[in-house]
């Protein structure tokens, strides 16, 4: 979460500047951001991503960084796997540390649950961003009034008769092996 990094597909790194007490932030992806994070993340479409917040210095080497995301988005559904459409606004807070001076591995942030402020002062907000958007999508999405009911009607009944190809089921020959298996260990 350190400076630009150019892997990242929606680099905005922002200076935390011990001289100010606190830095406001706007950002938004462009469209080819926005594509490159819905393959990222799988995503049907991400049709914009725009966030805004603050990094505020706190006592003792600490910076509070506050942002509210705004999404619109389609994930695939797990049900039918067509794209089901979502509208996020999310509100989240990170805490990072500054290391101490001397030895930077002093940094103790279990107490505070901080995470190391990067070397170069610098954090990738549409970094922290793009990540917690991820955090922020729904793990089992469903478009509409999906319900696995539309897709256990789909599958056969174990009472189907076999397939017209003649060929038995491939389960049938494992059982069959098993059994001659099972009557030689007894």
């Amino acid at each position: 979460m350190s400076a630009a990094d150019p892997t990242n597909e929606f680099s905005r790194p922002l200076v935390v500047d011990p001289a100010r007490e606190r830095t406001h932030f706007r950002i938004s992806a462009t469209a080819d951001e926005c594509a490159a994070l819905a393959r990222r993340f799988g995503l049907a479409a991400l049709e914009s991503l725009t966030a805004e917040g603050q990094i505020r210095s706190r006592p003792g080497g600490v910076w509070q960084f506050t942002a509210r995301l705004r999404a619109s988005l389609a994930q695939f559904c797990v049900v039918t796997l067509e794209p089901a459409p979502r509208e996020l606004d999310e509100t989240f807070e990170l805490a990072f540390r500054s290391a101490p001076a001397g030895n930077p591995h002093d940094l103790d942030v279990a107490d505070e649950d901080a995470e190391p402020l990067p070397d170069d002062g610098r954090l990738d907000a549409g970094e922290i961003v793009a990540q917690n958007l991820y955090l922020a999508l729904d793990p089992f999405p469903r478009a509409g009034t999906a319900s696995w009911s539309d897709r256990i009607e789909d599958l056969p009944a174990p009472s189907d008769p076999p397939p017209p190809d003649g060929r038995a089921s491939p389960f049938a020959e494992l059982e069959a092996r098993l059994r001659v298996r099972r009557s030689g260990e007894a």
